[in-house]
């Protein structure tokens, strides 16, 4: 829950959270979503579809996991942007900056 309002505090508005995958996918169809913050692990398993889906519709997302997650999802994807718990408002707020610069954004 933490996490949910970080990017809040970041002028970001969120949605979800989504506990489980079919949660996330979920709000992906149901929603507008510009880019998003993905645990790996999830209540039921991990978030490598959600990631799958959001790489195939363009829209991106920085993980966020404990440094042992990371060998759970597939390799293309460990390539992704990347957070390791704990994150706090700082670190959040870097992230997403640099995630933005390097895409070319405002």
């Amino acid at each position: 829950m933490t996490l949910v309002r970080m990017p809040r505090n970041l002028d970001c508005g969120a949605v979800g959270p989504a506990a489980t995958v079919a949660r996330a996918i979920a709000l992906i169809d149901e929603t507008p979503i510009d880019a998003a913050l993905l645990d790996i692990n999830l209540e039921d398993g991990t978030s490598e579809a959600v990631a799958k889906i959001l790489d195939a519709k363009e829209v991106p997302y920085i993980f966020i996991t404990a440094c042992a997650e990371v060998d759970m999802i597939d390799e293309s994807l460990a390539r992704k942007p990347l957070l390791l718990k704990p994150v706090n408002v700082k670190m959040l707020n870097g992230a997403i900056e640099a995630f933005l610069d390097s895409r070319g954004k405002p």
